[in-house]
């Protein structure tokens, strides 16, 4: 099923090691070709390995927390309010700093 509007209680959400994923869009939900919008939620001082992902760019926005942000070589700290666009072909990797969450909207 394709759909137009998604609330928070509709979103797909997918347990991880190290926070939730909120699915908002992604083709087999939306019907969109390419795109997805995912709420991400990282557990205190958490987060993923680097990787990439081929073939999709990303702009990643944090609503709340900071978390430390990789892309490639490349270290920054990025508060509530702070974002990045981050290439196809380049690795990155997220992680929540202190001792409380971060939340990031990724769209790609």
């Amino acid at each position: 099923m394709t759909r137009t509007f998604t609330d928070s209680s509709e979103a797909r959400c997918e347990q991880v090691p190290w926070g939730t994923l909120a699915w908002f869009s992604s083709p087999d939900s939306t019907g969109t070709k390419n795109l997805v919008v995912v709420e991400v939620r990282f557990d205190p001082d958490r987060g993923h390995n680097f990787h990439k992902h081929p073939n999709q760019e990303e702009v990643i926005y944090v609503l709340e927390g900071e978390i430390e942000q990789w892309v490639g070589t490349e270290k920054r700290r990025l508060r509530a309010g702070c974002g990045f666009r981050k290439l196809w072909h380049t690795k990155f990797r997220n992680w929540a700093m202190r001792l409380t969450p971060a939340t990031t909207i990724c769209c790609g």
